[in-house]
């Protein structure tokens, strides 16, 4: 249902074609996950629950035309991360707008000391990315990135 209703939400975005959330999702992982090989530490899994937490954000911010950490209704990232009953020890998230495509917003995430910490955690095992165009024409994003297991 979560991927049907970005899908189509991009889809009647305009004549900017874009590919599908979970597409989006596994390529932002992958280059994240990349950068975290080099270092030494384990990939970031795609979680599903996670998937939503970060589709609710990425949504809130495209119809409210704002990069922020508050979500619908004042939720704060960890309100949203419980909300979607994720068990974990740990999360983050990081957002942005105006980036093209996963390795354009990973590329501005890694260059971006906070969200490069969040990205480099070695707590981090799961993540989840999404995109959603607002009516400014730009793309809104969010990753949310958790961990199960917090002794490392």
């Amino acid at each position: 249902m979560i991927l049907k209703s970005l899908t189509l939400m991009l889809a009647l975005a305009g004549p900017l074609a874009m590919p599908a959330a979970a597409e989006i999702s596994q390529d932002a992982l992958r280059y994240a996950s990349q950068q975290r090989e080099r270092a030494g530490l384990p990939p970031l899994r795609y979680d599903r629950k996670l998937a939503r937490a970060a589709e609710a954000q990425a949504r809130h911010q495209a119809a409210t035309a704002k990069m922020r950490h508050d979500g619908p209704r004042g939720s704060r990232p960890f309100d949203r991360i419980q909300a979607t009953g994720y068990k974990g020890c740990a999360g983050a998230e990081n957002v942005a707008f105006g980036q093209n495509d996963a390795r354009e917003v990973t590329v501005a995430w890694m260059n971006s000391a906070g969200h490069r910490r969040n990205i480099m955690h070695p707590v981090m095992q799961h993540g989840a990315v999404a995109a959603a165009r607002g009516a400014d024409g730009r793309l809104y994003w969010a990753m949310v990135l958790g961990a199960r297991n917090c002794r490392r």
